[in-house]
């Protein structure tokens, strides 16, 4: 019974949408070329290049070699191995789906149980730093040490989360194995991969800025609105946040409904509770809100910095001398290390 009620409620509003949509075709239609212009200059740029990059350590030997020189450390302070703790750093480099995405590959090869994949999923979420700094503290707020204050304060909230959430355990893995991998193949698989786990993202994205749109166009007071908004898909909240550098903090540590539904796609076997979920976003909103708050009282210059009008996002907001570096790198270590397997020679 109580499914049959969950699908027609479902169902009910599936029909509501289609009919909104059909009854406002422009408000609809700028919504999607909105949710395309935030894919296309934020989302794309900050998110790919990291994305290839994590993937890439996931698919060669990267990880492996980095676990086996911190996991003593890694397992004494943090609880985690080498490997797990180097999960959790490329999901604050990669950003918000990189985590998921490289949890649940670690689960399919039988690395991590599902308890502890499910407690992983509570803490290995956070937006990149070319987000963060480049998008939100260049582009927003017109002030790059307000964006670094911003990643630190995300960076460290997520470490206290993993600090309180894991517990000794023994490891599932007892040795760690490095197997012959070709270098080419896991930078042409991880390409593969960023594209298809961005292009989905941009699926969401577009998605929401649809359904952010159709809300603006209700006529209702902003106040009323706003914390609906806020909730909805992380960009477009931080820019109607309008510079206030506190919600646009909660705002980065609760990530949207969009990024909630990006996570629980991409990994739903693994998925933890979603009640749970949304507790550790809200702790870890609470922590980096404290920690940006005492910064900011201890040194009020960093606010000082801030532009006096609120300025659009730039369109060289996607360019970052770090994600550039990284594509010329990996571009050359593809050319290197392409294998002519008949001659079994590198050419």
């Amino acid at each position: 019974m109580g499914k049959t009620i969950k699908l027609g409620g479902i169902s009910l509003l599936a029909l509501f949408l289609i009919a909104v949509c059909l009854i406002m075709p422009t408000v609809t239609a700028h919504g999607a070329r909105s949710g395309l212009i935030l894919c296309g200059n934020i989302v794309i740029p900050s998110l790919f290049p990291f994305c290839v990059l994590a993937l890439f350590c996931e698919n060669s030997n990267v990880i492996q070699v980095i676990s086996r020189l911190i996991s003593k450390f890694t397992e004494k302070i943090f609880h985690l191995s080498g490997e797990q703790f180097s999960i959790l750093i490329l999901s604050v480099l990669g950003g918000f789906p990189v985590g998921i995405r490289l949890i649940k590959a670690q689960h399919s090869a039988g690395k991590l149980s599902p308890e502890q994949a499910k407690r992983m999923g509570l803490y290995c979420i956070s937006a990149g730093p070319a987000f963060i700094v480049t998008a939100i503290g260049e582009g927003m707020l017109g002030n790059r040490r307000m964006g670094i204050l911003l990643l630190i304060s995300n960076v460290l909230a997520t470490l206290f989360l993993c600090f309180i959430i894991e517990r000794p355990h023994k490891p599932t893995v007892s040795k760690l194995t490095i197997k012959r991998v070709s270098i080419s193949d896991a930078f042409v698989e991880a390409t593969a991969g960023a594209a298809k786990t961005v292009f989905g993202i941009c699926g969401w994205v577009v998605l929401f800025a649809t359904i952010t749109e159709l809300i603006n166009s209700v006529a209702l007071p902003k106040k009323l609105l706003a914390p609906i908004l806020y909730s909805l898909e992380v960009t477009t909240a931080a820019i109607t946040a309008e510079r206030n550098v506190l919600l646009i903090c909660a705002i980065l540590s609760f990530c949207g409904f969009c990024v909630h539904c990006q996570i629980y796609s991409i990994g739903k076997e693994i998925a933890p509770n979603y009640a749970k979920f949304l507790l550790f976003r809200v702790i870890h909103g609470a922590v980096s809100c404290t920690i940006t708050y005492t910064v900011l009282r201890l040194n009020p210059k960093i606010v000082s910095t801030l532009s006096n009008h609120i300025a659009p996002i730039r369109n060289n907001v996607s360019f970052t001398y770090s994600s550039a570096l990284a594509l010329v790198i990996l571009s050359v270590c593809l050319i290197f290390s392409i294998n002519d397997r008949k001659n079994n020679k590198i050419v």
